[in-house]
């Protein structure tokens, strides 16, 4: 039997992502589609329970809708919603290539400086106010250099970007504007996402921010719709494809391309490979995503 082990680092086994229901039952969704190719999903939590060569003290599975104690476990694949530090085993999805590029925003900057707002890494508080002299832009962003949901993200003028309660490191970026939206799809301030699998588009998502507000997170009340795939528009479309053509050489890969339509262009916001996963009933692609990466954890298991 093949055992693929999905890690989340936060220990409690209701902790996030399963403190919403619509993400435990995308992955109840997700361990359907694995036992549906004679694998079992199971859930290992935070590194204090690694023993190992894929070993998990404890792990959970999935039962009548909720969370049961599975026992030890030793993984055939990890499949890292978390940050997995793994030693020699192998194999791990994403590999630890991509999710460093994708969760460290100033690598990123670096692979990608031509497709991205202007940024500046700043190490210390002392440095703010000249790295947001220097970007050419009235409004300015202050990010960490990692995180996901839109957290620590602002956006303002220097006077509201200089406060206490910053922790640096951050990013200082040039504030891209996509008010004039994208014809067609959507009106004003967005966020335009593209999720691939191995190099091949599985869907692509709008995001707005609630009005007034300019951070498209849905965590921080954005609302989200999805572009059928036929849609997309061919500017995004290359602009995603120009990101993946970079990672074709670290193999089994699931990421999304976060961008937004400027005067200019789409320009990249950032990579996430921490892919949400999404109720199957909300579109027909989320299904789809799911049995195309049950098939790929489950084929990395069997090419041992």
């Amino acid at each position: 039997m093949t055992h693929i082990a999905v890690f989340f680092e936060h220990p409690g086994v209701l902790d996030y992502p399963f403190d919403s229901a619509r993400y435990l039952n995308s992955h109840i969704e997700l361990a359907a589609e694995v036992e549906a190719l004679g694998g079992e999903y199971r859930i290992v939590r935070h590194l204090d329970s690694y023993e190992g060569k894929g070993r998990f003290a404890r792990s959970w599975r999935f039962r009548d809708g909720g969370v049961v104690d599975n026992g030890p476990l030793q993984a055939d694949v990890i499949f890292d919603k978390g940050c997995f530090t793994p030693d020699d085993f192998d194999p791990v999805f994403n590999c630890r290539a991509v999710n460093r590029i994708c969760t460290d925003k100033w690598e990123t900057y670096g692979l990608f400086e031509a497709q991205s707002p202007f940024s500046i890494l700043v190490r210390s508080k002392a440095d703010l106010p000249a790295a947001l002299a220097r970007v050419p832009t009235d409004l300015k962003v202050i990010k960490p250099v990692s995180g996901l949901q839109g957290e620590g993200v602002r956006i303002g003028t220097p006077a509201d970007l200089m406060v206490n309660g910053i922790d640096m490191p951050v990013i200082v970026q040039e504030f891209l504007d996509s008010s004039g939206g994208i014809p067609g799809l959507v009106d004003g301030v967005h966020d335009f996402r593209i999720t691939l699998l191995n190099g091949e588009v599985i869907c692509a998502l709008v995001r707005q921010p609630p009005p007034g507000q300019l951070v498209a997170a849905i965590s921080r009340g954005a609302t989200m719709s999805v572009i059928e795939r036929s849609s997309i528009p061919q500017s995004l479309l290359d602009m995603a494809m120009r990101v993946d053509r970079r990672f074709e050489g670290y193999g089994q890969r699931l990421y999304s391309v976060d961008m937004a339509m400027t005067p200019d262009g789409p320009r990249i916001i950032e990579l996430n490979s921490r892919v949400a996963l999404r109720e199957n009933k909300t579109h027909p692609d989320f299904r789809r995503l799911k049995q195309l990466l049950a098939r790929v954890l489950v084929g990395l298991a069997r090419a041992d």
